[in-house]
C-alpha cells in the first residue's frame, strides 16, 4: 500500500469529510466564475438568475455525492477490522453458551 494510502487512512474523518468540501467548493468557484463570465460576456443582455439556481443545485448534488462517499468508505471497516468484528462474534457466543 502506498505512503499517500496509508497516511489517508489514518486520517480523521472529519478532515476528510473537510478537505472533499474544500475541494468541492474550490471547483465550483474556479468552475463557476469561467462559466459565467462565459454566459455573461455570450448573452449580455439576459437576467442571468437561472445562473443562481443552476450552480446551487449543482452544488448541493455534488457535496451530497461526495460526502456520501466519503462517509461509505469511512464506514466500511476493511480487512483488519473484519477479523476483530469476527473474534467479538466469536467471544459472544462463547459468553452465551457459557451463561
Amino acid at each position: 500500500m502506498s505512503r499517500l494510502r496509508k497516511a489517508l487512512l489514518r486520517t480523521p474523518l472529519v478532515y476528510k469529510i473537510l478537505v472533499a468540501n474544500l475541494a468541492i467548493v474550490a471547483a465550483g468557484a474556479v468552475g463557476g466564475t469561467v462559466f459565467t463570465v462565459w454566459h455573461v460576456q455570450t448573452y449580455p443582455d439576459d437576467v442571468h438568475y437561472e445562473l443562481i439556481a443552476v450552480f446551487a443545485g449543482i452544488g448541493i448534488l455534488i457535496s451530497f455525492l461526495v460526502n456520501k462517499w466519503v462517509l461509505e468508505r469511512a464506514g466500511s471497516p476493511g480487512p483488519a477490522a473484519a477479523g476483530g468484528r469476527c473474534r467479538a462474534e466469536r467471544r459472544a457466543r462463547c459468553a452465551r453458551a457459557i451463561g
